[in-house]
């Protein structure tokens, strides 16, 4: 996903007490952002850059974008 189609999530909002730190921070693409505020999912952040979702179903999903699989190849 091009850098220009994404949004800057905070994992915990700001308005209730996240930090804007890359601890708290992740590159969203617009339709799982809006999933995450208005889908029922839940999105947390174990460690950074370790992201683990929950679906309304309490299903997980966890990507680490800590790993460059692309590169690893090369």
């Amino acid at each position: 996903m091009p850098a220009t189609h994404t949004d800057l999530d905070h994992t915990v909002a700001h308005a209730r007490g996240g930090s804007t730190a890359l601890d708290n921070l992740g590159v969203l693409c617009r339709h799982h952002h809006r999933a995450k505020h208005r889908g029922g999912w839940t999105l947390d952040q174990p460690q950074p850059g370790v992201f683990v979702w929950t679906s309304p179903a309490r299903r997980t999903f966890t990507t680490n974008t800590t790993a460059n699989e692309e590169e690893a190849n090369l």
